[in-house]
């Protein structure tokens, strides 16, 4: 099985996924993307509450999330793609609650 892994999709000739991966990024209808809201998007903006903080809030919702948490195993192998990576990422985030457990 492929390690899990973050990649970014700015700048990506082709708009669409490959199938092994899992969108978790917030809707993007931009640059010709038609992406739904992903239930592992960050709500908590980098604009508004900066890098650090979006991340520590978001890694406190998805660990008092019960469905969340055993939803990870999921995640597993695929790659994961956002908009962020490789600034540190919610994805990052992700990969290491799974690898926990």
């Amino acid at each position: 099985m492929e390690q899990t892994k973050v990649v970014n999709l700015a700048g990506r000739p082709s708009k669409t996924l490959n199938p092994n991966e899992v969108y978790i990024g917030r809707r993007q209808t931009q640059g010709g993307w038609d992406l739904p809201d992903s239930p592992w998007a960050n709500p908590y903006p980098v604009k508004t509450y900066g890098r650090d903080e979006c991340l520590i809030l978001y890694r406190d919702m998805i660990q008092r999330n019960p469905e969340m948490m055993k939803r990870l195993e999921e995640l597993r192998g695929k790659t994961l793609a956002c908009w962020c990576h490789p600034q540190p990422c919610h994805g990052d985030i992700l990969i290491e609650l799974m690898n926990k457990q």
